[in-house]
């Protein structure tokens, strides 16, 4: 992961419960919204031609243990 992707990953505080859409190199965040599709129509009106889509959770918390 490049310093670019860490910067990116720490800065997902103001997307919490949203859906984001990154450019294919997963580098830039380039749409976001409440819904999906709105999400992934703007990406695509930006030029990204497959964005990788994902809803950022409502509490940014690490995980550690088992199932």
């Amino acid at each position: 992961m490049t310093s670019s992707n860490q910067k990116m990953w720490i800065n997902l505080g103001k997307y919490k419960g949203k859906w984001v859409a990154l450019s294919e190199n997963e580098e830039e965040i380039v749409a976001s919204n409440d819904k999906a599709k709105p999400a992934y129509e703007d990406a695509i009106l930006k030029g990204v031609k497959t964005p990788i889509l994902f809803k950022v959770p409502e509490i940014l918390a690490p995980y550690v243990g088992s199932v």
